[in-house]
């Protein structure tokens, strides 16, 4: 193997650890917040994230479904309940699904490569308006 050979792959086995570190991060949030164990995986060669299927959720359905919108909400309160923010937050980041243990409707917020800390009234306000469900 040639000089630049061994270069470009020690730089290519950085990236993959840099991304790897990135996506613990994230599956740590899945747990912290969700109760989740999302897994960091070698698929293909490359550091993924593997966790439960959700159904993504669509504005109307945010905005006209009382059973949705409630557990949206639920979820905006437990997150900035423990200082955190979905810094990035939008309806296309609203997993939803039925929990087992008590049949209710459950939102999540995925995609949490973008979590930052906040003071909880903060957190509150900001994704609330990230999601149109102020007023």
């Amino acid at each position: 193997m040639t000089t630049v050979q061994t270069q470009r792959k020690d730089a290519e086995a950085a990236e993959r650890q840099i991304a790897s570190d990135r996506l613990q991060t994230e599956a740590n949030h899945w747990k912290i917040l969700w109760g989740i164990d999302a897994q960091v995986k070698d698929i293909g060669g490359q550091p993924a994230l593997v966790m439960p299927y959700f159904k993504i959720c669509a504005q109307d359905e945010v905005e006209n479904n009382p059973q949705i919108r409630t557990a949206v909400v639920n979820a905006v309160q437990l997150m900035a309940s423990k200082g955190l923010k979905h810094n990035d937050l939008s309806c296309r980041h609203v997993g939803l699904y039925w929990k087992k243990k008590n049949g209710n409707l459950q939102a999540v917020f995925i995609d949490l490569s973008n979590v930052v800390r906040e003071q909880e009234v903060n957190a509150i306000a900001d994704m609330m308006e990230k999601l149109n469900l102020t007023g």
